[in-house]
């Protein structure tokens, strides 16, 4: 047992293979092993350092890097390590930011995270100011708040994780209490820009699924969601807004409240991805203009898409958006598959999009236009009949 930093590494090209034995650490405090700056006034980063096969256990952060470049963290149990909730009821603050877990990276460059796991603590893997870093091959499941989780992270991947059931529980802003409170699978944040989200496991009961979260913050911009499995979170499987260019393409989702909640956004592409079974939307989008969704096919769920506007000029919740186009008008909804909706495509006061060449079967309606609908090219066609005949049948 240890209190305070376990081991401590402040030295280049080296090699620490704990061969499966277990630090424990003292009440949740310390590191179990750090990575740290050294030489003349802490000038110098460790480059090439590796640690593997370690166990660790009851500290603030069981692995933990100041400071480095072509570090590899690899084949250890860095888990039950600080969590900020109740343990046995998982109650604990919203989330903006908490600290402590399994990995922590700061500061790293063209490093890896591979084949760890990161359970039971607040989050599991946390890579902050850090760029071309590959997080690969881990679990990072039962955490309080997100099972991956990048901070002013670029360039980096986030590939062939399994993330489950990360979620707490907390009071909401207008104190009712419940799940959710922003806890999620992977979280990118404030800032993050251009990495690539590829083929996790995101299952369970997360919070979120995956999330680019840019709330008052700066943008997530350019990052790619691509290949992932997300099924069973308590609200959206994915979320982002606030940000331009990011991809969400060939996603499975399902069993959720919304599939993908787009808010505030532009030039966003969501392409290919199959979307079923969400108790709310397949897509639900407020306030975004210029964005692409297409070749989706969305399936038994109540709302197909949603895209609509809402008032934001006067609310103080977005007193710190930039003077700006906030509506919702110009996106291409095009060449997605509609079935078995309660009603395929709603627009309320969204103008000037083009729902084009879509294929609508067995939904409930097809189309509900509300408010201001001006511009908007509504274009259907169901299986075995057509344009006219369909839209007569079907529209409205």
């Amino acid at each position: 047992m240890a209190s305070g930093d376990c081991l401590k590494i402040q030295a280049s090209q080296v090699v620490l293979d704990c061969a499966q034995h277990t630090l424990r650490g003292t009440n949740f405090t310390g590191y179990g092993i750090s990575i740290r700056r050294y030489g003349l006034l802490g000038a110098q980063a460790p480059t090439q350092v590796q640690v593997q096969n370690c166990r660790l256990t009851n500290f603030h952060t069981g692995i933990w890097v100041e400071a480095g470049s072509q570090l590899v963290i690899r084949d250890n149990d860095s888990s039950g390590n600080y969590d900020d909730v109740d343990p046995a009821t998982r109650f604990g603050k919203f989330l903006g930011m908490t600290e402590g877990g399994g990995i922590r990276l700061n500061h790293t460059t063209d490093s890896q995270v591979l084949n760890n796991a990161t359970t039971r603590q607040a989050i599991g893997i946390d890579v902050r100011y850090s760029s071309g870093v590959v997080v690969r091959g881990n679990t990072a499941s039962e955490n309080s708040a997100w099972g991956v989780n990048l901070v002013r992270t670029q360039n980096s991947q986030v590939s062939y994780n399994a993330t489950a059931n990360n979620v707490r529980k907390c009071t909401w802003g207008a104190g009712e209490v419940g799940y959710g409170c922003d806890a999620g699978g992977i979280a990118i944040q404030d800032g993050s820009n251009g990495n690539t989200i590829a083929n996790n496991q995101v299952t369970g009961r997360n919070g979120n699924g995956i999330f680019i979260k840019a709330h008052a913050l700066p943008c997530g911009s350019n990052n790619s969601i691509v290949g992932n499995t997300i099924t069973g979170v308590y609200y959206n499987a994915v979320e982002l807004g606030f940000c331009p260019g990011n991809k969400v393409n060939d996603n499975v989702m399902g069993e959720g409240l919304d599939g993908v909640w787009l808010g505030y956004a532009h030039n966003t592409e969501i392409k290919g991805n199959t979307i079923s079974n969400m108790r709310n939307h397949g897509v639900i989008s407020a306030n975004s203009r210029n964005n692409v969704v297409s070749g989706n096919q969305i399936v038994s769920s109540n709302e197909g898409l949603f895209f609509y506007s809402e008032r934001y000029e006067g609310n103080p919740q977005f007193a710190w958006l930039p003077a700006g186009d906030y509506r919702s008008h110009s996106n291409c909804l095009c060449g997605n598959t509609f079935q078995s909706n309660a009603i395929a495509v709603h627009l309320l006061d969204s103008t000037h999009n083009q729902v084009t060449g879509n294929i609508f079967q067995n939904n409930g309606r097809t189309f509900l236009v509300q408010g201001n609908g001006d511009g908007n090219n509504l274009q259907g066609y169901g299986v075995g009949l057509p344009v006219g005949q369909w839209l007569a049948r079907r529209w409205w």
